[in-house]
């Protein structure tokens, strides 16, 4: 109440709020800056952010508050990550960082987030969490959370993420999927459902295609965990699953990102009584994605404020409720915050029936591995859209894809 009490009196003393959205570039005034990066949304959001901002303002500073949108636009886009990273390495950039990385693609602000903390980029967070008046540590779901964390600490708060779904209209008998469960179990299950659910392509679930490869990569050594011939193998197994089904068989199989939403079906809301059947990895059991995040800068001045403006964004109300917090969920991941998306806790008016929200449980309950979206991601992605292009018109040949691709992963992870 305190806390509501000083937000009140502070936001009837805001003078002057300045927001910055061609780029993400200072103006060199003592001001806290936060960079917004929605992707390919970016400029069609930046309305939404400049709100949340507005109402989330702390006792601070001073009265000015930068906002700065990362642009949707490639060539600018790149402009301004160049000069955000450059910021960053000489020990300056925005203090607070809100990312948003559901659309696939490689030119991310921390193309490799685990890296990023490992490397010191951010600041260490346990301490105000200890002290947070808003969010609710221990309600946001702990293998999400978790992952923004290294043994030196926390250091990224994930704000959503998804995992890759099947989803069927009525209960569905004899699916035994369990946590050791592989993708080629799937694929050589007899239950006619379960083998459907694991082809591995979609144009309706971003996260698909590199959710069957886990993890991909162990970051810190700079090694990706399989090899060239596991790749392959894997192309080779899915376009040959992919075959048993015509491409209007598959399509009337809903595969989707587990969402807020997800019951809009092609653009039309679908009553069913919804059950799922997860996509599991190649390992067993299920990845989930974390499709967006948020943490501070290592060098940040204002640490309090900056974690002011995080405790605000993890609440449970701006979770259920922020018009800029709906755009990272709609359609695309769900909320970090456990027990959220039931009829007496809706998501942007949203919830499941209480048969399908246990579904929605039992599904979750299989994950077993937890990964930030990276470029690799989006390499894996884009090699088997090769090899649909191999299936449907004959062009190219598979092994050759999966050399490419694989060159692309390990050059990448060189780099980063």
């Amino acid at each position: 109440m305190k806390f509501i009490c000083r937000l009140v009196k502070l936001l009837l003393s805001i003078v002057f709020l300045s927001v910055v959205l061609s780029g993400c570039e200072s103006n060199g005034s003592k001001s806290l800056r936060i960079c917004v990066d929605f992707g390919p949304y970016g400029n069609g959001n930046s309305a939404l952010a400049e709100n949340f901002i507005f109402n989330s303002r702390d006792y601070g500073i001073s009265d000015e508050v930068e906002i700065e949108i990362v642009p949707a636009d490639e060539t600018e886009r790149k402009g301004v990550l160049t000069k955000l990273r450059t910021e960053i390495a000489a020990g300056a950039g925005p203090d607070v960082f809100i990312i948003d990385t559901y659309v696939q693609r490689e030119d991310l602000l921390f193309r490799f987030p685990i890296q990023a903390m490992e490397q010191g980029r951010f600041l260490r967070l346990d301490e105000h969490i200890e002290k947070a008046e808003l969010m609710e540590w221990g309600a946001l779901y702990a293998p999400i959370r978790d992952a923004g964390k290294t043994e030196k600490g926390q250091f990224l708060i994930p704000l959503a993420y998804t995992f890759p779904i099947t989803l069927y209209d009525g209960h569905l008998d004899g699916i035994d999927i369990s946590s050791s469960t592989t993708w080629s179990d799937m694929i050589d299950s007899t239950n006619k459902y379960v083998c459907e659910a694991s082809a591995m392509f979609d144009p309706r679930s971003v996260s698909r295609v590199s959710s069957v490869f886990g993890k991909i990569a162990d970051y810190p050594t700079e090694k990706i965990l399989f090899s060239e011939d596991d790749l392959l193998k894997a192309y080779e197994m899915a376009i040959k699953h992919e075959n048993k089904f015509s491409l209007d068989d598959q399509l009337k199989n809903y595969k989707v990102d587990m969402a807020v939403s997800f019951d809009l079906i092609d653009g039309q809301k679908v009553n069913w009584n919804f059950d799922m059947i997860p996509l599991c990895n190649i390992s067993g059991g299920v990845t989930a994605t974390i499709t967006a995040y948020c943490g501070i800068n290592a060098n940040t001045k204002y640490p309090d404020e900056a974690f002011t403006l995080i405790d605000y964004l993890l609440s449970k109300s701006s979770q259920q409720n922020s018009d800029m917090y709906g755009v990272m969920l709609n359609g695309r991941a769900i909320p970090v915050y456990d027990g959220l998306m039931q009829e007496n806790s809706p998501v942007q008016k949203w919830h499941m029936k209480e048969g399908v929200y246990q579904n929605y449980l039992e599904a979750r309950e299989l994950i077993t591995q937890v990964k930030f979206r990276t470029p690799l991601d989006s390499y894996l992605t884009s090699g088997y859209a090769d090899c649909m292009a191999v299936r449907l018109l004959g062009e190219g040949d598979i092994p050759s894809i999966a050399k490419d691709t694989y060159r692309q992963l390990s050059m990448e992870l060189a780099e980063s």
